[in-house]
């Protein structure tokens, strides 16, 4: 599939220019090729892997389905990926006046531009799927005549629209609502405004009482400067696992007090890498094994810490430490579960699960119970502490996880409703982006 983008711009957006935002975009959709159309003051032949070249009035394109954008605009990654679902004509159209009026009759557009100022309730977005005599149009007119090239595209066949409110809100990864955004890109003022909304859209419903309270305000802050400088989210999760390492040590060699104060450091650091990711369009496949690696060093801590009161309390510790870690593995993998079978997640599925999940066994909570029992000088009771949090956790997700699965059961066979997910044991399948780890603090 191919894309052509009108009149790229290299604004910086949160560090990163406009058109390599919308390039990432497209290359997470498959598209192959993208032609750029206007200034060529800078050229690209290649970008990550996409084909990127300049379209000439020479070239010949004949698909029947090209995503056409527009350079100046920032476009949600969930509008790009939806018009790639068309198999016809289709504008992404938002509600009040714009510089492109649309009139419509249903699902149908009726007019474009000038013959739409009257009747027109809707503006074009800036986005659309064509056919390759629409792009053919623009090589041949320019740029400026985007509204020539639609004008054309509704006479030689039908357009089909879609509205931006139309779109799912609800972010399964961010476990909150999202409005789908677009946002034109001419002043100061714009930039601003897209930065802060790119911030506010990268930002996850925070699980933990700490976080949401705590870290989120923190990150936010730090992101929106950290953004404007080359640092990659990859650097920042490997400094990250570091100090987590050394934490580690720390807590095996008897330095509780600093361990402990760390462990909070490397929390909030720990947000910065997955925020970053989104805020600069760097999402990736890779990153999401970050979590594996947190949950890597996340019990290294209690098996560390265990180990030096092993010292002088003997195995009780140890086996404590054994039985915790086996509980979180436990209820995290019911998380998971739950989430494939019910697609949502467990902790926003009803009232008592939102409630329950600021108090929920996390890393973030467990880090308190350590520097609390390490403050009062007795340490033991903190593997202790942890222990009976990570039970009282798993005993409430597999009672409520069961529950809910169960009514959904009775629903898809007495209701007439859907069935849930159907997951195959032992494969471990998921939705596709449907649930987020419980273990990420980010």
């Amino acid at each position: 599939m191919k894309a052509v983008i009108v009149a790229p711009s290299w604004e910086r957006i949160c560090g990163v220019p406009l058109v390599e935002r919308t390039l990432r975009s497209l290359k997470q959709i498959g598209v192959s090729e993208v032609l750029l159309t206007g200034c060529q003051d800078r050229l690209m032949e290649e970008f990550e892997g996409l084909r990127v070249r300049y379209l000439s009035h020479r070239d010949e394109v004949d698909d029947d389905r090209i995503i056409l954008l527009k350079g100046d605009h920032l476009f949600d990654p969930r509008i790009i990926e939806e018009i790639c679902k068309e198999t016809s004509p289709t504008l992404f159209l938002d509600e009040g006046p714009g510089q492109v009026s649309v009139a419509v009759d249903g699902d149908r557009v009726k007019a474009i531009g000038e013959p739409a100022q009257q009747t027109g309730d809707y503006k074009w977005i800036g986005i659309a799927l064509v056919d390759g005599e629409a792009v053919a149009s623009l090589a041949d007119e320019g740029p400026e005549d985007i509204e020539v090239a639609l004008g054309g595209l509704l006479e030689r066949s039908g357009v089909h629209c879609k509205l931006v409110s139309d779109l799912e809100s609800y972010v399964p990864k961010l476990r909150r609502d999202i409005a789908p955004y677009w946002l034109e890109i001419a002043t100061a003022r714009d930039r601003r405004k897209a930065e802060v909304r790119l911030i506010d859209s990268g930002q996850k419903d925070p699980s933990d009482l700490l976080a949401r309270y705590l870290h989120n305000p923190i990150e936010n802050w730090v992101v929106a400067r950290l953004s404007n400088y080359p640092v990659t989210p990859n650097q920042v999760t490997f400094v990250v696992n570091v100090v987590a390492w050394a934490v580690t040590a720390l807590f095996a060699t008897g330095h509780l007090l600093v361990a402990s104060l760390l462990t909070f450091a490397v929390g909030l650091i720990d947000g910065f890498d997955g925020k970053l990711a989104r805020v600069k369009g760097m999402v990736t496949r890779v990153g999401g094994m970050e979590h594996a690696f947190d949950l890597l060093f996340e019990f290294s801590w209690i098996v560390a810490l265990a180990y030096y009161l092993s010292l002088t309390h003997g195995t009780a510790p140890l086996i404590l430490a054994a039985m915790t870690i086996l509980l979180i593995a436990f209820y995290r993998n019911v998380y998971d579960r739950f989430g494939q079978s019910a697609g949502k997640s467990l902790d926003m599925y009803g009232r008592f699960e939102r409630i329950f999940r600021r108090v929920a066994g996390r890393r973030n909570l467990f880090n308190v119970h350590i520097l609390l029992f390490v403050l009062l000088g007795v340490p033991f009771y903190a593997i202790v502490s942890i222990f009976c949090h990570a039970l009282v956790t798993a005993l409430i997700y597999a009672y409520r996880a069961l529950v809910h699965l169960h009514r959904l059961d009775r629903g898809s066979v007495g209701r007439g409703v859907s069935k849930p997910l159907q997951v195959e044991q032992g494969t471990g399948a998921a939705l596709p982006d449907s649930v987020d780890e419980v273990g990420s603090e980010d």
